[in-house]
C-alpha cells in the first residue's frame, strides 16, 4: 500500500473527535494504520472520488466504513 502514497503525503485528522493527529510520509502512514487497527476492524476505503489537481496536490473525496472492534458498532465516514 505505501507505494500507492507519496513519501510527502499528510493525513490530517486533527478534526476528528476521536485521536486527532497529523500523520506524514510513509512512517505517519503507518502509525495512522496502527492507530486505527487498535480501534476498528474492517475499515477501510469503500470509494475514493478523485476531485482534482490544485498545483502539486491530489484532492480526493473518501468514504471509509469500518465496525467497531468492542462494540461491533457499523460506521462510515466521509472526508476530503
Amino acid at each position: 500500500m505505501l507505494a500507492l502514497i507519496d513519501a510527502d503525503a499528510v493525513l490530517d485528522s486533527s478534526q476528528n473527535v476521536f485521536n486527532p493527529d497529523v500523520y506524514r510520509g510513509h512512517a505517519g502512514f503507518q502509525r495512522w494504520v496502527e492507530t486505527v487497527g487498535a480501534v476498528w476492524d474492517d475499515l477501510g476505503p469503500s470509494s475514493i472520488e478523485f476531485l482534482g489537481e490544485v498545483g502539486e496536490h491530489v484532492v480526493a473525496a473518501v468514504r471509509v466504513s469500518g465496525r467497531g472492534r468492542r462494540s461491533g458498532a457499523q460506521v462510515e465516514m466521509a472526508s476530503s
